[in-house]
């Protein structure tokens, strides 16, 4: 036998010796290692969503004979208006989240600028609508009309 055949002996017998392993996910180590060391399992994280921001985009008038090729989804968007929210978690993940319309109730901010500004004209179809407080009227015990 040769030298040079009892070197490429050696270097394959190294090579079946060292098995090179894909390199573990740390946090199944840590893992591992906390359930070895008599540690209870470790809970998983939870995440605890808040609001950092909102941003809302009004409805457009589009005309659709022009805008036939539009995909569904931007049509739905350019119709309806889009409220777009931030969320973010303690832990450092945040989420964007797209609703279609907007996210407040019309009839409650309509109600709360009638309680701060005064009664709130809506004109609609020819028909004149009004919102404002009612305040029911006291009668006189003897104004009471008699039937």
């Amino acid at each position: 036998m040769t030298i040079q055949s009892k070197v490429k002996q050696l270097i394959n017998s190294r090579k079946e010796a060292v098995e090179i392993k894909p390199k573990a996910d740390p946090v199944m180590e840590r893992e591992v290692l906390m359930k070895k060391m008599g540690f209870p399992e470790v809970p998983k994280h939870q995440h605890i969503w808040t609001i950092v921001g909102k941003t809302y985009a009004p409805p457009t008038n589009l005309n659709l004979s022009t805008n036939t090729n539009m995909p569904a989804t931007v049509l739905e968007k350019a119709m309806f208006g889009v409220t777009t929210l931030l969320w973010d978690c303690p832990c450092g993940d945040t989420k964007r989240e797209e609703l279609l319309g907007s996210d407040e109730d019309l009839l409650e901010a309509l109600i709360n600028k009638a309680d701060k500004i005064g009664p709130q004209f809506i004109d609609r179809n020819g028909k004149s609508f009004i919102i404002s407080e009612w305040k029911p009227q006291q009668q006189n015990p003897s104004m009471i009309p008699i039937k």
